[in-house]
């Protein structure tokens, strides 16, 4: 990740930085300010020059941010800056992302969701319509009383942008580029008279422009002797993995220190010590975990006794005296609860955001949601599907109502659950997301079956996306629940990303065979391999075809059930293409 040359080249100032832009102490509080432009071309390592802290914006969405990992974060996330009054319907603010393949281009290591990357291109830009003066971008850092330095890496299209520094009750900095089109980084060094002040960063476009948007791509935040910390990723097992008990399990983490040295990488599990390893490849193995989820980390140590924590993984281990199988279709569009829900019922939203109907004269079994998250749960009235029910409390009787309950910002949802023992139980779930992602998680209270784990509702047009989950499951004992959440993971609308939710129903039948349900199919060579759950007793054949609606399906093999997840192999299977079903007595 060698810088590029150029015009200018950044290791002109990233030299400077070591060479004199530092003082080794601040009896006073300071804040100067100096503006240097980066060269197309020009390759901004983010882990070398953020040695407290980095930030990139835009790579992947308006709204994505990618951070230097395992540290307490010190530079703040955007605030999007507007002169439109917020309550004008005509109005618009809001950020946008971006490539310009022609300019600088940022580079790092040690980033979190992006681990790494050589050439990111990406940024955003501040949209306000239609008073395009004064949009912008906020940040703001922590200050030390000792001097930090800040870079902050900005453009502007079309217009002239300027940028202000303050300290809390301290000097300002200000400064504005004679040129338009600028692709530049602000070297911001300051210091604080007392603790617990705060560096304020605004880079805006003047009041006086018309046409054009303010950039940002990047911010960094170093000191001088500074020691950049170890970093860790856990390689094995992967986020989400599921483990049948008993097994030793191997856990495997790269580490690398960009100043120095690692000197042993510690895993963890839920925060418990479970080994450590001095050498590369660092890796322990964890000797039959107990049922559960378990958050593993891996921690490295360099030369300096400086340590740092990998982004946390979460793992299940789970018996196999239960069993669970998940499913995801598109919703009907119209649902009757009272014929779909024999044992319970529930629906959410109907006149107001707390309103809850459910199934009347039967126990209530679905439980009510408990919000995840902080944040407001909202109600909305034009879903996809149209819900009727006939046997409802507190309202009676009700035909036909699209609404439901919804609730914005990252890492919200809802979570409920539903009885379990060794009766089996189908659970569905209608859901959906708004510019958003949602992250559907199903367990066993007992961990007696494999959890199901679905992300696939994606909503990336801005128009929701709806779907339906079935839950089919059967606990290994008695006494427990089904355990299940549905939260955002990602959003692509700051201000109205959301999950939404709308109704759940319940059948329960001790007689009833599980649905067949193919869960994974893969080319391998001239192989295709797929797999299915399987009930002990039941016969499953196996049918293919090259393409739908086929002329006739041709049989590939018929398995007994053992109770078990069953693999399959088409061996030399020559076509493009194949589609395979199950069918069983």
């Amino acid at each position: 990740m060698t810088p590029r040359a150029g015009p200018l080249l950044l290791r002109t100032w990233i030299a400077a930085l070591v060479g004199g832009w530092f003082v080794a102490h601040a009896p006073a509080a300071t804040l100067t300010g100096s503006f240097h432009p980066v060269a197309s071309g020009s390759n901004i390592n983010l882990t070398l020059l953020g040695k407290l802290d980095w930030v990139q914006w835009g790579f992947g969405g308006d709204l994505v941010v990618n951070r230097k990992a395992g540290i307490t974060p010190l530079i703040s996330n955007f605030t999007l800056l507007s002169q439109n009054f917020p309550g004008n319907p005509l109005s618009f603010s809001a950020p946008y992302w971006f490539e310009d393949p022609a300019s600088s281009f940022c580079s790092w290591a040690d980033g979190h969701p992006v681990v790494t990357t050589t050439s990111n291109h990406t940024r955003v830009l501040a949209y306000s319509y239609p008073i395009v003066g004064g949009s912008g971008f906020r940040l703001r850092v922590p200050a030390q009383t000792t001097t930090n330095t800040l870079l902050v890496f900005v453009g502007t299209q079309g217009a002239r942008g300027e940028l202000r520094a303050t300290l809390t009750g301290q000097p300002n900095y200000f400064h504005s580029p004679t040129e338009m089109d600028v692709n530049g980084v602000y070297l911001i060094n300051f210091a604080a008279n007392n603790p617990g002040q705060t560096l304020t960063v605004e880079w805006t476009l003047p009041l006086a422009a018309t046409s054009g948007n303010a950039t940002l791509q990047a911010a960094a935040l170093t000191a001088p002797g500074a020691n950049n910390p170890p970093f860790a990723l856990l390689t094995q097992p992967g986020n989400d993995a599921s483990f049948a008990a008993p097994i030793n399990l191997a856990l495997n983490a790269q580490a690398e220190d960009f100043d120095g040295t690692v000197t042993n990488v510690a895993f963890f599990a839920n925060a418990s010590p479970l080994g450590q390893d001095a050498s590369a490849p660092y890796s322990i193995t964890w000797s039959n975990p107990p049922l559960g989820s378990h958050l593993l980390t891996a921690v490295a140590t360099d030369d300096h006794g400086t340590s740092r924590s990998s982004v946390a993984v979460g793992i299940y281990v789970h018996g196999t005296n239960g069993s669970q199988a998940g499913w995801v279709t598109l919703p009907p569009s119209s649902a009757d609860l009272t014929v779909e829900g024999l044992a319970d019922w529930v629906h959410w939203g109907l006149d107001t955001a707390a309103s809850l109907n459910r199934k009347s004269g039967a126990p209530e079994q679905i439980s009510h949601f408990t919000p995840v998250g902080a944040t407001n749960v909202l109600r909305y009235a034009d879903n996809y599907t149209a819900y009727s029910w006939s046997d409802g409390t507190p309202t009676l009787t009700v035909n036909g109502t699209r609404t439901g309950v919804f609730l914005t910002n990252l890492s919200t949802g809802f979570q409920l659950s539903a009885p379990a023992d060794a009766t089996p139980r189908t659970l569905r779930l209608y859901v959906g997301a708004y510019a958003a992602r949602g992250r559907l998680l199903a367990y066993l209270s007992d961990f007696s079956a494999r959890p199901y784990i679905d992300q696939s509702v994606y909503d990336l047009g801005w128009d929701n996306e709806y779907a339906v989950y079935s839950i089919h499951y059967r606990a290994g004992s008695g006494g427990q629940q089904l355990l299940v959440s549905y939260v955002s993971t990602e959003l692509l609308d700051g201000a109205w990303g959301n999950v939404t939710l709308q109704a759940a129903t319940l059948t329960a039948d001790s007689s009833a065979a599980s649905p067949i349900s193919i869960t994974n199919v893969a080319r391998l060579g001239d192989d295709f391999v797929l797999s299915f759950n399987t009930q002990v007793g039941r016969d499953y054949t196996v049918e293919y075809a090259n393409s739908l609606p086929p002329p006739a399906w041709s049989k590939l093999i018929t398995v007994p059930g053992n109770g078990a997840l069953v693999a399959v192999t088409n061996h030399n299977a020559t076509d493009d293409q194949r589609f395979f079903r199950l069918r069983t007595p």
